[in-house]
């Protein structure tokens, strides 16, 4: 996210080792990024680019430097909208040259990426990701590296075994009508138990989902949740919704891994 350019400079520094000859240098405005990302992203881009964007050619996750219009670009096979998609680095000198030859792809508005990626269950920062959350709490455990040493490792392996008391929960509500726009008070069998994070009205599932904490006394397990006394609070009403520790919208990941 924009927002953690110097905290991680800050954060890295502070973690320089001492000895060597060690330096640190930004090069965040360098580059830029554009993103294709949709059903019909392969379709788009395989024309355009010199390498080649099939599925075995080209797997989720992994990334190949490319030419499109005689710029060289850095694909990255990822998306943040739940559809099938590529990041396209490249150095901002020729992002424009990029910007041009992409056309007439039609670029789309924050609050629509917004609203995929809340549907889809993908974190933000300063959301649902901050400095207050571990990657446990926050649903992040399948990209720790157990077998590697790393600062605060200990702490999350007691955490993993004793069992977290917040966690990260998907909401779809049950009411189509009500719009949903984050920091709302999660209910559990009546109770305050969080608030939401994130949220927003949901065209393809044509109501509103919403991303939010919950916390418990005791470690949460997810099978002892009853899962019909959830509720969020929006404008003094109370509506009943749907936790799932799943994404609500395509949650086998068909839509990418496509």
């Amino acid at each position: 996210a924009t927002g953690q350019q110097r905290k991680d400079f800050d954060w890295i520094s502070r973690h320089l080792p001492r000895q060597g000859d060690v330096q640190l240098v930004d090069i965040t405005e360098d580059i830029a990024v554009l993103s294709v990302m949709g059903p019909q992203a392969r379709a788009k881009l395989a024309p355009l680019c010199t390498v080649d964007l099939s599925d075995e050619a080209f797997p989720f996750g992994t990334s190949q430097t490319t030419k499109i219009a005689g710029v060289t670009v850095r694909a990255i096979r990822i998306s943040y909208v739940g559809e099938l998609g590529w990041e396209l680095h490249v150095a901002a000198k020729d992002a424009v040259v990029l910007w041009n030859r992409l056309q007439p792809i039609r670029p789309i508005g924050n609050n629509a990426v917004s609203a995929m990626r809340i549907e889809k269950g993908y974190r933000a920062m300063g959301h649902e990701l901050s400095p207050d959350e571990t990657p446990l709490e926050a649903g992040l455990g399948f990209a720790i590296d157990w077998s590697k040493h790393f600062l605060g490792k200990d702490v999350l392996v007691e955490q993993k075994n004793r069992g977290v008391r917040k966690r990260l929960v998907n909401f779809v509500l049950d009411d189509a009508d009500v719009v949903l726009w984050g920091g709302e008070p999660i209910l559990y069998g009546g109770e305050v138990v969080g608030y939401t994070a994130s949220a927003c009205y949901s065209p393809t599932l044509g109501r509103s989902v919403a991303m939010g904490y919950i916390r418990s006394p005791a470690p949460l397990k997810s099978k002892r949740w009853a899962e019909d006394k959830f509720a969020i609070v929006n404008l003094g009403q109370t509506h009943r919704a749907s936790a799932m520790l799943t994404a609500p919208y395509d949650p086998q990941r068909n839509k990418i891994l496509c």
